[in-house]
Formats: C-alpha cells, sequence, structure tokens
C-alpha cells in the first residue's frame, strides 16, 4: 500500500508542477489524500484471471463512436484506432464497448424472431476485427450486448423495435433464437479470442422499470418490463454463453453492468444481490453465475459516500467475485459529480483511477471516450502509474481548457478546442474530417444558458471548408428527457464572419446538451483546419 501511495503522490506532484501545460488550466486538481477505506469479508480479487493472466482493468469506455451504429455497417477502423492507440500509450489495457445498443441496427429479425446468422455476419465480421486491432495492441475489449435504450421509444428507429426487443426480455422462444442465430454464432468466431476479456450481457437493465425512464419515454403501461424478466434474461444469457464455451473448451466470462453496486449486487446497505449465484442458478441453473460483477457508480443517489466504491474496500460489500467498476463519471463538468469530498477526504477526478487501485477493486472503466476524453485519458494514465506501470504524464492538447465547451464528430476526428493563436479572445475548433460525410458538433455549456431564450455567436471559416462541401448548419438541443430539438439551417459563407442565432419558443430548462451542428455533404472531401468562434451569447 505505500508504495502504490508513493507512485499515486509522484505522480500527482509532477502534474501540479507543470503549471505552463494546459492539464489543469481551468480545474484547481485536489491532490491525492490516502485514505484507509473500510474493509469488509469479502473475498474480491483484485483481478480477473484470463487466459492464465491475472488482469487488472484499467479501462476506458467507448461506449458507442457512431450511436447503435458501431457494428453491422463496416467498422470504422481509422478512428477505432486512434482511439486504441490513446488508450495503450497512456496505460489503459481495455475499452467497454456497446453492440446492439438499442436494437435499431443490429441484430437483424425475421418477423418476431432473430434472423439466421447469415444475415449478422457483418456484425460478427466488425465484432472480430475489433477485437484483433485490440489484440494488435495489447488491449482487451468487453463487449456490451445490450442497453436499456432497447425500450427508449423516443430515440429514433426505437418503437419499430420495441415490441421485438420487449419479447426478447420476456419470451423464452424469442430469447433462444438470439441464442441460435446471433450469440452462439458470435462465439463460434470470437471465443478464446486473446482480447476478449468478457462478455457484458446489459448496460443498466434496470433503468427500464424506473419511474423516471416510464415517464420520459411516455410509456404509458407499455412494454412492462419487471425485474424478474431483467434478471431472468441475464441468468439465460450467461448460461448460454457458458455452455457455449465448455462445448467449445475456451474459456468466456460473463457480466453485466447495472446502474448500482449496492442497490442491485450487494445484500445489506440497503441493497439486494439480485445477481448472486443463487439467483442465477434458480433462473438458469448451473452454469448461469455471472464471473465478476460490473456495476456503476454515479453519485446522483443522495448517499453521501457511503455506497461509493473510492470511500470503501472492495471486500466491505461482502461478496466472494472480483468486482470492476463498470462505469463513472471522471469529468467535473460532466453530467454528474466526479469530485467528491466524504469523510472529511477529498478526491479530485484526476486521483479517481488510482483511488479504485488502493481499494481493492479488479478495475475501473472511466466514462467515456465520446464526451469526455481527455478526462478518461488523464484518469487511465493515473491508474497505470498507481499499479507501477510506466507512462509519461498525460498532457491535455491544445493552449487551454475552455470551462464547459466540446468539439466531437461522428465520423472525423475534430475534437479540441483551444483558445486562438491570434487573440485569446477567439476560440479555434480544430476541424479534421475526413472525405465524406461530415457532422461536427460544437457543444455549449448548458448551465450558462439555463434560463435563456436566445443563443447566439459569430463563426468563420475558410474557403477549403466550402471546397469540402462543409456549407453551414444549425443549432440544436437534448432536452431533459434526450429528445432531439433543433433551429432551422444556417447557411455560412467563407471567409466572413456570420452571426448564427437560435431563439427559442421557452426559456432553456434542464436540458443535456446544446450546441451547433457543423453540416458537409456526402460528396465534399477532406478537410483540416480552424473554425473560428467569438461572441458567444445567452439572452434572456
Amino acid at each position: 500500500m505505500k508504495r502504490l501511495t508513493s507512485a499515486i503522490l509522484t505522480s500527482l506532484a509532477v502534474i501540479s508542477a507543470s503549471a505552463s501545460i494546459s492539464a489543469v488550466a481551468s480545474i484547481e486538481p485536489i491532490p491525492y489524500q490516502p485514505f484507509e477505506a473500510p474493509k469488509g469479508e469479502g473475498t474480491s480479487k483484485p483481478y480477473l484471471t484470463y487466459q492464465g493472466k491475472n488482469v487488472y482493468l484499467n479501462a476506458v469506455n467507448i461506449a458507442w463512436i457512431d450511436y447503435g451504429r458501431d457494428f453491422g455497417n463496416g467498422l470504422n477502423e481509422s478512428r477505432v484506432t486512434e482511439i486504441f492507440d490513446d488508450i495503450a500509450k497512456n496505460g489503459g489495457n481495455a475499452v467497454r464497448w456497446w453492440i446492439h445498443v438499442n436494437g435499431t441496427q443490429t441484430p437483424a429479425w425475421d418477423g418476431k424472431l432473430i434472423a439466421p446468422a447469415s444475415q449478422q455476419k457483418q456484425t460478427f465480421d466488425d465484432i472480430e476485427r475489433a477485437l484483433d486491432l485490440a489484440a494488435e495492441r495489447g488491449l482487451y475489449i468487453m463487449p456490451t450486448l445490450w442497453s436499456f435504450d432497447m425500450l427508449s421509444i423516443n430515440q429514433y428507429g426505437v418503437k419499430e423495435v420495441a415490441g421485438n426487443n420487449f419479447a426478447f426480455l420476456t419470451n423464452d422462444e424469442v430469447r433462444q433464437s438470439y441464442i441460435d442465430n446471433f450469440l452462439n454464432p458470435l462465439l463460434d468466431r470470437i471465443a478464446g479470442h486473446p482480447a476478449l476479456i468478457a462478455i457484458d450481457l446489459f448496460n443498466e437493465p434496470e433503468n427500464m422499470t424506473e419511474g423516471w425512464f416510464i415517464e420520459r419515454e411516455n410509456l404509458k403501461g407499455q412494454y412492462p418490463v419487471t425485474y424478474e424478466d431483467i434478471h431472468k434474461t441475464t441468468a439465460i444469457l450467461s448460461a448460454a454463453v457458458h455452455k457455449k464455451a465448455k462445448a467449445l473448451n475456451k474459456q468466456i466470462m460473463t457480466t453485466t453492468g447495472s446502474k448500482s453496486l449496492v442497490m442491485f449486487m450487494v445484500d445489506g446497505h440497503g441493497g439486494t444481490n439480485y445477481y448472486s449465484d443463487e439467483r442465477m442458478i434458480a433462473y438458469a441453473g448451473d452454469d448461469a453465475p455471472l464471473d465478476f460483477y460490473a456495476p456503476h457508480y454515479y453519485d446522483d443517489m443522495d448517499k453521501k459516500g457511503t455506497w461509493s466504491p473510492f470511500y470503501h474496500h472492495a471486500s466491505f460489500w461482502n461478496l466472494d467475485k472480483p468486482i470492476v467498476m463498470g462505469e463513472y463519471y471522471v469529468d467535473p463538468h460532466g453530467f454528474k459529480p466526479a469530485d467528491f469530498a466524504y469523510f472529511d477526504n477529498e478526491v479530485g477526478q484526476q486521483n479517481l483511477c488510482p483511488r479504485l487501485v488502493h481499494n481493492g477493486y479488479a478495475g475501473g472503466m472511466a466514462w467515456q471516450i465520446f464526451d469526455y476524453q481527455d478526462k478518461a485519458l488523464d484518469c487511465i494514465n493515473k491508474g497505470a502509474q498507481a499499479l507501477g506501470v510506466k507512462v509519461e504524464d498525460f498532457v491535455y492538447p491544445g493552449m487551454t481548457y475552455l470551462n464547459g465547451m466540446k468539439l466531437s464528430s461522428d465520423f472525423g476526428k475534430s475534437k479540441y478546442l483551444n483558445q486562438s493563436e491570434a487573440t485569446d479572445n477567439l476560440v479555434a475548433l480544430s476541424i479534421n474530417e475526413p472525405a465524406g460525410e461530415k457532422k461536427v458538433y460544437f457543444k455549449l455549456p448548458v448551465d450558462k444558458a439555463e434560463g435563456a431564450k436566445k443563443v447566439s455567436f459569430k463563426v468563420k471559416f475558410p474557403q477549403a471548408a466550402r471546397d469540402a462541401k462543409i456549407t453551414g448548419g444549425k443549432f440544436y438541443m437534448k432536452d431533459a428527457k434526450w429528445q432531439w430539438n433543433d433551429a432551422k439551417w444556417t447557411n455560412i459563407k467563407p471567409n466572413e464572419w456570420k452571426t448564427v442565432t437560435w431563439k427559442m419558443k421557452k426559456p432553456l430548462k434542464g436540458a443535456n446538451e446544446l450546441g451547433f451542428q457543423f453540416y458537409g455533404k456526402a460528396e465534399g472531401g477532406a478537410f483540416q483546419g480552424e473554425f473560428l468562434i467569438d461572441d458567444i451569447k445567452f439572452s434572456k
């Protein structure tokens, strides 16, 4: 323990001393504070064992690159390679990556049953290729089959598949068609792959039973899934994976991403372990138990640290399997907290990954690459140092960190925004897009926009952007229910300042995301350069 603490303190001291680097530009780092987390009688090992190796998962959630479309449409190898290289460079060794998500793209259906394996081939090809790319870099992948979004009927395309998805959760014949036509044929191809650390069966499935979700999706009695449906389906899938592994004489581990460690995976402390061996066996027989637990932790249940893995040793929960924290925020400006101060002990976002190492967990998977790439990479970098892995300190790219603003892309590498070298009063968006369709999102700080009825800013981009068929864009907003709303299209001429404005019908309240989508037509060529932004205003 003393060696780990020393390593963490040293790594953080190096970062704190680098004042000229933007690694901590707008966030005052919280120095690592050693904390003797309370222990219990649990026998959770601080590692997984796969193919004879003991592995701590120092990992990042990819979650998705193109929501719900990463597999089955041809793999975006250039972006995947970039992500994998960044993770490996910073001492990470694994990713968690969603496969079906909401089921709008995969798996393929034939009426009310899963279509034959021949119709799933592209998805199988993409998953296997991703595993190959990971193995080339010494990384593991934990594919997540399904998410609670499978009943999110307000998401595009879900209404058309929600009935089938609900039947999958409740009907033995439909589940068996999934096992026969998707799961088993997939495992025939990837079982024993050196990069396949485990199959994660669900992402936060319990959400489908909760009032906020039912209200958000306006389900009104449609698709009344229950805990029993969810946990029975989990057990059946886990048993199917293990039976196939035995038949192939391969190791394939299973887990699931419950939304809460204590609420759904611990007996006591106010929770119930719905995924205990006893319960899994009761649903689906001796092959059903999970190999390890992979719950999520978000500090939004008013538990004041009493359910936190950052303040409790893994043994505290009295479990007999390894615990990998499958999700947790690492960006203090994200949707939920990532800095904590409970029990007279502060844990800053840069200390979260090391704290899981120190507290005896078998891994941590930071949330996530799409929106929080820099913070996620910084976290695993510190986690690697806590594990004794030699890596260079992570340095945030660009000149400065602009509080609350973000840049992302559906198809390219546009992800950095900085203060312009010409003047500190301008924001420079670093655009890097390949030939083809372009969707780049300049995301604004929703906390600063709360209550506004109008948002505007000035933008200027070069002729080369217009030559690449980037002709303008539109404001968009994801409301409190994550529903997409957008403004009218705005045409932007090159080399001229253009003020873009969105006058909303009512004051902005509780939005989850607000920004401007720049768009380029599919026939456009590649573009790399800067868009300049000035005079951002929120008016009430």
